[in-house]
């Protein structure tokens, strides 16, 4: 069953801050709850919350020694290094699937190492 988030939607806030945040860009005025998200994007998504994105941006910088590196279009190279880098996202037998979906598994290590990440961030802020 397809859903868009729209007005009335439990979940139509916190999307809503993602977007204006930057976190999201979304390619609609809708937002399919229902479409899969794949490790490129979580990649982007992850950057863009630890506030990376302007490094990410320049792909032209970044060498990917992953198997199926080439993938990897260029407006995700920098996403992808910097999340795999800060070992948010891992490779698996030097590969990154790109365009794989992102299983609930992955999603929940991968938001409790995010999370680590932006409180070692928040707390080398304070010196």
């Amino acid at each position: 069953m397809n859903q868009t988030i729209g007005l009335k939607h439990p979940l139509y806030h916190p999307i809503e801050r993602a977007v204006a945040m930057g976190i999201i860009k979304p390619t609609s005025k809708s937002f399919d709850v229902d479409s899969p998200i794949k490790r490129k994007e979580i990649a982007a998504w992850y950057v863009r919350v630890l506030g990376l994105e302007q490094a990410a941006k320049h792909s032209s910088i970044y060498k990917l020694d992953f198997a199926d590196a080439n993938k990897i279009q260029n407006e995700y190279i920098g996403y992808v290094t910097l999340a795999n880098s800060l070992e948010l996202l891992k490779i698996d037998q030097n590969h990154f699937y790109p365009d794989r979906e992102v299983t609930y598994a992955e999603l929940a290590v991968s938001t409790f190492r995010l999370a680590h990440e932006i409180s070692d961030k928040r707390n080398s802020q304070n010196y």
